[in-house]
Order: structure tokens, then sequence, then C-alpha cells
């Protein structure tokens, strides 16, 4: 990876384990983090596959290989907060791509 490729600061919010009465998590996350990330506006359509919608992913984020990063995570990119669709890692754990869903 370039350096000067990763130029735009996001912060990742891994999921709370607190839940409320009821037994469902919490809207509160845990510890949030912020990393230099590259941002892409990837666009991609919803498709429907045997009755079933696939999801949408808007934006495609490169970070540097983080362990623990999973699709439970919400993004933060510019104030806007983004669910994780999909994680791809690269060629020995150099850097991992997020594909990321606008939250409702």
């Amino acid at each position: 990876m370039r350096p000067g490729r990763l130029n735009t600061r996001i912060t990742l919010t891994p999921p709370g384990d607190d839940v409320d009465a009821w037994g469902q998590p919490t809207a509160a996350g845990g510890t949030p983090v912020e990393v230099w990330a590259a941002v892409f506006d990837s666009r991609v359509a919803d498709k429907v596959a045997g009755n079933a919608i696939l999801a949408e992913a808007t934006l495609e984020v490169v970070i540097r290989y983080r362990t623990g990063v999973d699709t439970a995570y919400t993004v933060t990119v510019d104030s806007v907060a983004y669910s994780v669709v999909h994680i791809t890692t690269g060629y020995r754990k150099r850097d991992m791509r997020l594909y990321l869903k606008k939250r409702d």
C-alpha cells in the first residue's frame, strides 16, 4: 500500500455488550477507534436472486489490517454512519476492504 493513499479519517465502533430489559443489544457501542482509510464510492445496486434481495454497498473502504473487525461494526465516514456488509482481506493480511451500506 502506497503512503498517502489512506487519506481519510474514519471511525470504527464495535458492537456493545450491553443489553436492555428485553435482552436486545443497546445502541451504544464499544470504544470507537479512529483509523486512516481510502474511501471509494462503489454504488453496487440491489440484486434479486431467488426471491432474496442481496445487500447493496454504497462505499468501499480500504484500511490497514486489524484483527477483530467484523460485520457487526459501525463505520462513521464524514459524520455519516454505515453498516459493514462484507469484508475482504488483502494479500498477506496487509490491508482489508470493508463494503459499507448506509444505516437507516
